[in-house]
This record gives C-alpha cells, structure tokens and sequence, in this order.
C-alpha cells in the first residue's frame, strides 16, 4: 500500500511541476519538493529488513520534513539562524530510536550515540559552507559575477559530503543528507534545493541497485559511460532551453519530451542489445543527473526531471526482466534446495521428457545478466545399482535456446557465436557419478562449437511421481561453463554461463532394469 503512495506521489509532482513551470507559478516547488521528498521516503524503507519499528521511523522523517515545510511558511521563522537550529534539535529526536539497530544488507543503522544524528544538520550546513566559500574567494579574485564560483562550490561540497554521507550511513547517509537539506531550503530560495535533490536521488539509486540485486557499478564500461554523459546533458540541455529568449516554455517542454524518450531508450534498449543499456545504464543515468542538478543549482525543473526520471525507472525497468523466467527459474531453484530423495530409488533407464524439462542459464554481471532458457533437450540415463557407473546423456538443441528476444537469438545462432548450421548440437555425456553431502556430482564432458571440456555437474533427486507410470522421477542440478573455453571470443557479457535444470524423466519400459 505505501509503495502505491509513493507512485501517487510521484505523479503529483509530476503535474505540479509542469503547472508550476508553465503558470510560472513559483509558490508551489517547496510543495512538490516536500511531495517528492516523501515519496523517496516510502521507497528507501522499502529496502530494509523487516523490522516492527521501521513504520514509526519512517513517519518520523514524513513528520520532520512537513514540520520544516510549514513552520517556514511563517515569515517570522524563515531566517537563516533558526533553520539551523530547528534543524539539529529535530534531529536528535532521533535518539529515541534506541540502541538497537536497524539493518540494510550488511550495513547496520545506528542513531544511539552516532554521527548519523548529525547527517541531517551537516546536509543543512554544506549550502552555508558554500555560500561562505564562494563569498570569500570572489573577493579576493574579483569575478564579474559569482554564479560560476557559486556552482564550483556547491559542485566540490557535494562530492566532499557525500563522502562524509557513505562514510557513516552507507547509501542511507545520502538520505539523511538529503533530508537535511531539503528541509533547510524551505527557509531559502529555491535554486539551492538541487544539491538536495541530489542526494535523494542517489538513495534512490541504491534502491534500485538492492532491488536488481547489483552490488557496484562499473563507470568504465561503454554503455554506462553513455548513461552518465546522458544525465549530465540532459539536464544542461533542458536548462539551456528554458534560459532561450523565444518561447521558452514551448521549446522547454519539447526538450522534456526527448529528455523522457532519450531515458526508456536507455532502458529498453537492453531487451535488444544488452551491452548498449539496461539497469546499470540506467543507473548512472539516475547518476549523471544528480551530477548535472548540482552544477546547475538555479535550474528549474529540477522536481520534474527527478518524479520523471523514478517513473520511468519503476515502470520499464521490470519489463527488461522476463517475469516468467524469473518464475519458471525460481520454482527449479526450489527443488534444487530441496531434500536428495536418493537415486537408488530410480534404478532403470529412462528418456528425458523435452516436453516438460528446463535449462536456465544466465551470464554476466549482476543487474545486467543476459538470460535465457533452453528447451526441448533429449537423452537418455540409466541409473544402475552401481550408481557410480550410471550413465547420462544429453543432446540440447541450439536452435532451442532462447533469450526472449527475437533479433538477439538471430544473432546468436551466426557464425560469430553458436554457429547453429555447422554445431547444431550441443551433447553432455558422463559415465561416472559421485556422491556429496548433498546429492551427486556427475563427472562428465561437454561438447560446443566442437570442442569437448570437462564439466563437473551437481544433482539431485527432489521428486517421485510414484501415481504416474508415464512420467517418472524429477531430477534437478547446476552448473557451469566458461564459453572461452569452447572458443568463443570476450565481448564485456561475460564468460563464465550458469546454469539450473530441471530435468523430468520417463521409465523406458520395455528395457531392462539397470545393471
């Protein structure tokens, strides 16, 4: 329910900010700031593990931030001195909290006696920082304006603050920052409140890294150097359009519009071409837009671009994600992790039903993963009573293997990849079975592109389908390749394959029981 608010949240901002930009009406971007600010809220918690007094810490901060937005309503409160001060005391109501902490993945959240209880406060000092610093070399270099030392400034504080930020709260550091200095901007012009944006927009970021599972991102490679450049310019691009002398409004929103088609390019374009998008692209995105809000601290569509850029990201990004693969894949798992029935059980031969087996495979890195299925492999195993003798053979189909995706399977049946004319097969074949803790290692050779390695491959019994005489016994097991190996050549998708199976067998009953 409370992702759902965030989602209205999102959408509100989204009008408002357009309603704001075309009346000119200014009154309302502390509101949409204070909307948006509520909505990351909602969504950084999503993120930690269950914890029954993680409702009332989250209320806390909706209250901290409404609390500052109103009380600077009031002319009488809206001074610089009292901003500071109203903030540090309503920060350390987060003592309340207690000693017990809250966890995130490894990182564990602690307010008791800790620098996090200042993060808020420190976020509300960087601006004056700047402010001070900027003042004071533009007196001593003499610039004929200051807006240039000004963005400097706010550009070298962010960077030295966001240190300090994942230094004591890891990406929630950057949330507490955030939320300190968007509730000092309610005290003082609007232009200031990008850097806050900023930081908000990177908590967000670790959201969707938690989410996808990806632990780090990596700016040297092509695609995500591409999103980085397209958030930074993205943002220039829309602020060069709105200072335009003729019809600013009209070219502002038609730079918007490509900013929104320019962003879903980056993520769909991974259905296609993983290495040219997808989450990380994305990411840096998300990135290089912090980046280019705080280089450009009067811009002026700041909200938009952010309650834009998030819809975008939690509306296309699941689709770069099969659904039912996930599930398929999730449910083969499951019988992975359960109990070894014990393959004494099966003794016999058996055909391998193409019809109902799965392969899974995945490569690559987390968050970025090409993945894809293979169907309709056949074989045949016989489970002897010497079960180290049994024997498996399996032939897989290379025109079989999938990746959802129509023009990258075409792709990779040509000569640069899986050569499916010459190499339509690929074959397994193991005449040895060794037992472990948890069920048996198949030792083994596999056969692509012509070259045979040998490839270790863990199974198990998990299912007995004792009330059919048709369909028998369900095995399940993993494993691994190096593509490299098989000669083929490294294109930054990775080289090692993983690989889950099910595989359902069917008693060959007119052969006799394994010897």
């Amino acid at each position: 329910m409370e992702v759902y608010i965030g989602y209205v949240c999102l959408i509100t901002v989204v009008f408002l900010s357009i309603y704001s930009f075309v009346t000119r009406k200014e009154k309302i971007k502390d509101l949409t700031k204070l909307i948006l600010s509520i909505a990351v809220t909602i969504f950084v918690f999503k993120v930690f593990k269950s914890d029954s007094r993680l409702l009332h810490l989250e209320l806390f901060f909706i209250v901290f931030l409404s609390f500052h937005y109103f009380i600077s309503r009031i002319s009488y409160f809206r001074t610089h001195l009292f901003s500071l001060l109203s903030i540090i005391i309503s920060s350390l109501f987060l003592l309340m909290a207690g000693e017990k902490p809250f966890y995130f993945q490894n990182i564990s959240i602690v307010f008791y006696f800790s620098w996090l209880v200042f993060l808020p406060f420190i976020g509300a000092l960087m601006w004056y920082l700047s402010d001070i610093t900027a003042g004071f070399v533009s007196q001593f270099v003499g610039f004929e304006s200051s807006k240039s030392i000004d963005q400097v400034m706010f550009l070298f504080f962010f960077g030295f603050t966001a240190m300090i930020a994942s230094f004591f709260g890891g990406f929630f550091g950057f949330f507490l920052i955030g939320i300190g200095l968007i509730s000092s901007s309610f005290y003082r012009k609007d232009k200031v409140s990008n850097i806050a944006l900023a930081f908000l927009m990177l908590s967000v970021l670790f959201v969707f890294m938690h989410q996808f599972s990806i632990e780090n991102i990596g700016l040297i490679k092509a695609k995500n150097i591409m999103g980085l450049c397209l958030g930074i310019s993205g943002v220039w691009f829309l602020h060069i359009l709105y200072k335009s002398r003729s019809n600013p409004v009209v070219y502002t929103i038609i730079g918007y519009l490509f900013y929104l088609i320019c962003l879903s390019v980056v993520i769909l374009i991974a259905t296609q071409k993983n290495e040219f998008g997808g989450i990380d692209a994305y990411l840096c995105f998300l990135l290089g837009t912090a980046i280019g809000l705080v280089s450009f601290n009067d811009f002026l569509l700041s909200s938009l671009v952010f309650s834009s850029s998030l819809l975008i990201g939690f509306t296309l990004l699941p689709f770069t994600i099969d659904a039912d693969f996930k599930l398929k894949k999730n449910q083969t798992e499951k019988l992975l992790s359960s109990k070894n029935l014990g393959l004494e059980k099966i003794i016999g031969n058996y055909e391998i039903d193409k019809e109902t087996s799965e392969l899974f495979f995945e490569l690559g890195e987390k968050g970025t993963k090409t993945k894809g299925t293979i169907t309709n492999f056949y074989g045949q195993v016989n489970i002897k009573k010497e079960l180290s003798s049994s024997t498996f053979e399996v032939f897989i189909p290379v025109s079989k293997l999938s990746t959802n995706n129509d023009a990258r399977d075409e792709e990779l049946m040509s000569e640069d990849w899986l050569n499916s004319n010459k190499y339509p097969k690929m074959v397994y074949t193991s005449k040895e079975l060794v037992q472990t803790k948890d069920g048996y290692e198949l030792k083994g050779k596999f056969n692509m592109l012509g070259v045979s390695q040998n490839i270790p491959v863990f199974i198990k019994l998990s299912s007995i389908d004792k009330n059919s005489s048709s369909i028998g016994p369900i095995l399940s097991g993993k494993s691994s390749i190096n593509r490299m190996n098989h000669g083929m050549e490294q294109d930054g998708e990775g080289d090692v394959v993983d690989f889950v199976f099910k595989i359902q067998l069917k008693p060959i009953t007119d052969s006799p029981q394994g010897k």
